[in-house]
């Protein structure tokens, strides 16, 4: 390993900032995703041997340079003093250089600050070209329809349909279910007769209270004013969307009696 690859390994040897990288001589090569790769390596800017910048290309595997950049260490690091050498008395600019064979830091070192903040750099360029993560998509609820027989065994039907209705709730779907909010249909006990009309109920955790819509009965010649489906969903979003307790609760239907409404 020459010095070269010693100093690119203390960059970039923690794959961070280049992923996957690999070092030839004075350049450390690695990818950015897909089909880009980067390259950074030791160069010169106008003295031979002395190699006080480092060049970052963003390469496409198949198509070639993509973009260049010269980082220069006197931008980044400034001048740098050499204490207790007199030669060196206005600091010296950072650069590698080569002498009689032996390559080395020349008459200055960085420290393990000055490396990362010259790697915060190179992750700074580096970002706008990395492949970015798929965003997730946010969807909206799905609306369930409910469809299950009803004439028969009413009360067990009616039962199931709250139970498949529960299911969905807690898939996180929104579900319909006519057989618990819009029972105008059935000759079943939750529904009491008063004054001609009927009445039809659904139950509130969030507020604890009865919430009812009276509906013609069939056949009286007037037009229902029963809740419609739009309106229920409203009431779920409105009202039960994210509370705690069971979800069973979320269905619960009660009778309105004409006691219930004189209190």
């Amino acid at each position: 390993m020459n010095f070269f690859e010693g100093e690119l390994r203390k960059l970039f040897g923690d794959g961070q900032t280049i992923s996957d990288p690999n070092y030839t001589g004075k350049i450390c090569l690695g990818t950015l995703g897909k089909e880009l790769r980067v390259r950074a390596e030791f160069v010169t800017t106008g003295v031979m041997d002395h190699y006080d910048a480092m060049k970052l290309t963003v390469l496409n595997r198949s198509g070639g340079p993509v973009d260049t950049l010269l980082l220069r260490f006197r931008d980044i690091w400034g001048r740098k003093p050499v204490p207790g050498n007199p030669n060196f008395a206005n600091g010296v600019i950072p650069h590698i250089w080569t002498c009689n064979g032996q390559t080395e830091w020349y008459a200055w070192v960085p420290t393990q600050a000055d490396r990362e903040q010259l790697v915060r750099q190179v992750r700074q360029y580096l970002e706008p070209f990395r492949e970015r993560p798929p965003q997730p998509v946010h969807s909206s609820p799905k609306l369930v329809y409910i469809c299950v027989p009803l004439r028969g065994d009413v009360i067990g039907n009616i039962e199931f349909a709250r139970q498949k209705a529960q299911e969905v709730f807690q898939s996180g779907s929104i579900p319909v279910c006519p057989h618990i909010t819009l029972p105008s249909n059935a000759d079943v006990p939750f529904r009491t007769r008063r004054r001609g009309r009927w009445a039809c109920s659904w139950w509130s955790p969030a507020s604890s209270s009865i919430s009812t819509a009276p509906q013609s009965p069939r056949g009286c010649g007037r037009k229902s004013t029963a809740p419609r489906s739009g309106e229920f969903l409203s009431f779920m979003n409105r009202n039960l969307s994210g509370k705690s307790g069971p979800a069973s609760s979320l269905f619960e239907r009660r009778a309105v009696t004409d006691e219930s409404r004189s209190k």
